[in-house]
């Protein structure tokens, strides 16, 4: 990310140096043009359609310039969007990671604070998953840890925020949740999590969750 920045501040000061570029050469046309109003009238033209030529062509690079810097600015600011994502989101299950949760659960403490807008949180741990890992491997301990974020991602509202809370450890942000709504949800999640099967390495297998 911070390389992403210092590459949009270089680009953002070549922009300005050329636009200060082309001011200066304006400038240095329209001095021309007024020392040539001093001669006479056929010298003052020759003058008058040279500027306007030089003009003409300074106006044309500085649009080349900026088309290409824009274009430069609009790939510089999608990768520091894609790399702030990343830095907010779980390498193994795709879901948000605990950063992002930190971030969410402080601005909605704040919104409860302030507006009184009920929120609910949920954390989900899976049961006894150290002798799960023991027993099958890390590899299907991985399998089984994405087959619960997707499942906790698809019983969950949109509005919800699904985060990997960190091992095996779930958590869910419930914006505008009571606590009678959220016990709700949670029952849903757990049973479907139980209901879940996950398949690893040509294996069947299930976890509960509490």
């Amino acid at each position: 990310v911070e390389d992403a920045l210092q590459q949009m501040y270089r680009l953002t000061g070549s922009i300005g140096q050329g636009v200060g570029e082309h001011s200066a050469k304006v400038k240095e046309f329209s001095e021309a043009i007024l020392d040539a109003a001093n001669g006479d009238a056929q010298s003052f033209e020759a003058s008058l359609i040279h500027a306007v030529a030089q003009m003409t062509e300074a106006n044309e690079t500085l649009q080349a310039e900026l088309r290409q810097a824009e274009v430069k600015m609009a790939e510089q600011a999608a990768a520091l969007e894609s790399q702030m994502a990343m830095a907010r989101t779980d390498a193994l299950t795709g879901m948000l990671n605990r950063r992002a949760f930190d971030d969410e659960l402080e601005r909605r403490v704040a919104e409860y604070q302030r507006y009184r807008q009920p929120v609910s949180l949920l954390l989900f741990d899976i049961d006894h998953f150290k002798i799960f890992n023991d027993t099958y491997g890390h590899q299907t301990g991985d399998d089984v840890l994405c087959h619960v974020a997707c499942t906790l991602s698809m019983v969950m509202r949109d509005v919800d925020l699904v985060c990997r809370y960190g091992g095996e450890e779930f958590a869910v942000i419930l914006p505008a949740t009571d606590l009678a709504g959220a016990a709700l949800a949670a029952e849903r999640a757990r049973a479907s999590i139980e209901r879940m099967v996950a398949e690893s390495n040509g294996q069947l297998l299930q976890v509960t969750v509490s």
